[in-house]
C-alpha cells in the first residue's frame, strides 16, 4: 500500500511505472490538442511531452504526410492552418517556462525539423508559408 502510495504521489504518478517505450505509444495516439493540454498539468509531464515531440516518434506524430508546396483545396488550405495553430500551441505551453532565447533557438530547431524554410524558393502561392506565418502568430 505505501509503494502504491510513493508512486501515486510522484511527480508522473502511475506514469513512472510505464516503459518508455508504452508512454510513447500512448502519447502518440494522442492528438496535438491533447498533448498541448497535457503540458500544462505538470512540469514533468511537460518534460515527458518535450521529450516525446523530440524523438522520432514523436516528429512523424506531428509533421504532415503532405507537401505544403504544392497548391490545395481549400479544404485542405483550412485543415492545415489548424494544424499549425494547434502546433503553435503545443509550442508555446512546452517553452512557456523557458527563457525568451531559449524558447527562440527551440523554435528555430523546431521550424527546421518541420522543414519550413525550404520555401523560401517557392512561388508566391505557397501554403508552406502561411503556414509558417500561422504557427509562429501562434507561439
Amino acid at each position: 500500500l505505501s509503494n502504491t502510495r510513493a508512486i501515486e504521489d510522484g511527480p508522473l504518478g502511475f506514469f513512472e511505472i510505464l516503459p518508455v517505450e508504452m508512454i510513447c505509444n500512448i502519447l502518440y495516439e494522442l492528438s496535438i490538442v491533447d498533448l498541448s493540454v497535457l503540458t500544462i498539468v505538470s512540469k514533468s509531464v511537460r518534460g515527458l511531452v518535450e521529450c516525446f515531440i523530440d524523438s522520432k516518434l514523436g516528429e512523424s506524430r506531428i509533421q504532415l504526410k503532405v507537401s505544403l508546396h504544392k497548391p490545395s483545396s481549400q479544404e485542405h488550405h483550412a485543415s492545415f492552418m489548424q494544424h499549425f495553430h494547434r502546433l503553435g500551441v503545443l509550442q508555446k505551453r512546452i517553452t512557456c517556462l523557458y527563457t525568451t532565447k531559449d524558447r527562440l533557438r527551440i523554435m528555430e530547431q523546431f521550424i527546421r525539423k518541420m522543414d519550413l524554410l525550404s520555401c523560401m524558393s517557392c512561388s508566391n502561392h505557397c501554403l508552406a508559408l502561411t503556414c509558417y506565418g500561422r504557427f509562429l502568430h501562434t507561439v
